[in-house]
Parts: structure tokens; C-alpha cells; sequence
């Protein structure tokens, strides 16, 4: 079965100018989160005989599509969704120049199609291989919409409707406050912005130098390390 939701969200925290326009990357990252804490349930394969396997790992899977040629490409592991980021943007770009490695092709446990892009408004997506579920994104006209298909063998409408509100909940924290949609000055690693953070009583961001280059970081994220 396929269940949808709409998820109206504007202006958007962004670790990449790639995604200015999208939330594939806030998908990818925040369903991966959920597979991980309350949903790992979804996180399966029904391998026969009334039996659900469940997977060990956690591997994402976007489809790209060259018009000739529709491809699944694994996701690695990401620390933050900066890095995640930067992870689908090099996919996406080797793919278009064709240079994907076997490394970029090995199984994953659920998969993602992002075709907010191309003007489509519904979508109907096939599960792939032996996944829970598949999910894909359009774009409205108030923001994007989700569209999930899972597998009754696995799970059942009402588990999948509740990861699906879940998942909205948690894309609708990057939003934009309207008075920062103008600033671009925010926490490296989890987009926090400057307001938000003298909300909780701090002074501002700090700004640190990791080896690569300075950057911007909340006090949440620097103590965590």
C-alpha cells in the first residue's frame, strides 16, 4: 500500500546550496535516525514463510535516473547531515558523469526517489528488492510531498502512518524562522541559528577551526564532542 503526506515547509536550513530547493538530504538523514531509534521495526525484509528479517545495518539508497539507465546508489555512513550532504552531491554528480564505483552499488535497506524537480505531484513508488518500504518526494505548492510504500508482510498502515508524521515532524524543525530567512549564519553541524541559540541562553555561536577551516557551531554541538 502507499500512504502520502504533505509537508509544508519554505525557506529551509541548508548544510549545502545544493539543497536550497530540496529536502532529499533531510529525508535521508532524519529517516535514517528513525530506522535507528523508534521505527527499527521498518528496518526489515519478509524473507518467507511468515518470517521478517531484520537488517543490521542501516544503508540508504537513492534512485537516479539518466533516461536510459535507473540506478540505486548506496549512501556511507554519516556523523551529521553537513557530511551526508556532501555524500549525495558527489553520488549524484559521478553518476551524471557516469564514474559510480562497485563501492556506490552494494545492497541498501531502504530507498528514497527524490523527484521534486520534475513538476510530478503524485507518485506511486515500487519497493525495491527486499526493502520494507520505498519512499518518494514531489514538490506543491506550499512545500514537498512524501509518498511511502510498504510492505503489509512487514508492517501495517497505521505503524507506517506514524513514521511518516514523525518523519514530517522532524523535516518541519529546518525550516526557516522568517526573521532568519536572511541569514546564513548557523551551526555547521545541526543548521541551529543564531536566534535560536540565544533563545537557550547563550551568547551566540562559537567558531572553530577543525583542521579544514573555521566554521560556526552551537554550544549543544561543541559540547558533545
Amino acid at each position: 500500500s502507499t500512504l502520502g503526506i504533505s509537508i509544508e515547509i519554505g525557506k529551509r536550513r541548508s548544510a549545502n546550496v545544493f539543497f536550497e530547493n530540496s529536502i532529499l538530504d533531510l529525508i535521508v538523514y532524519e529517516t535514517s535516525l528513525l530506522l535507528a531509534e523508534k521505527f527499527s521495526d521498518l528496518n526489515a525484509s519478509f524473507i518467507g514463510n511468515g518470517e521478517v528479517a531484520k537488517f543490521d545495518e542501516i544503508i540508504a539508497g537513492i534512485a537516479l535516473d539518466d533516461l536510459n539507465n535507473l540506478t540505486v546508489a548506496s549512501l556511507p555512513k554519516s556523523n551529521n547531515l553537513s557530511e551526508l550532504s556532501e555524500a549525495i552531491v558527489d553520488v549524484i554528480l559521478r553518476f551524471d558523469n557516469r564514474k559510480l564505483k562497485g563501492s556506490d552499488l552494494k545492497s541498501t535497506t531502504f530507498t528514497i526517489t527524490d523527484l521534486s524537480n520534475t513538476g510530478v505531484d503524485f507518485v506511486l513508488p515500487l519497493i525495491n528488492g527486499w526493502q520494507a518500504f520505498i519512499l518518494a518526494v514531489s514538490k506543491s505548492n506550499d512545500g514537498f510531498k512524501v509518498f511511502g510504500t510498504f510492505d503489509h508482510r512487514v508492517t501495517e498502515g497505521k505503524r507506517f502512518s506514524e513514521f511518516l508524521i514523525e518523519l514530517k515532524r522532524r523535516v518541519l524543525f529546518y525550516e526557516l524562522p522568517q526573521a532568519e530567512r536572511f541569514s546564513t549564519k548557523c551551526c555547521f553541524y545541526c543548521l541551529k541559528t543564531i536566534s535560536e541559540e540565544q533563545s537557550l541562553g547563550n551568547r551566540g555561536l562559537l567558531k572553530i577551526d577543525d583542521g579544514e577551516a573555521e566554521k560556526l557551531i552551537c554550544r549543544n554541538c561543541f559540547e558533545g564532542w
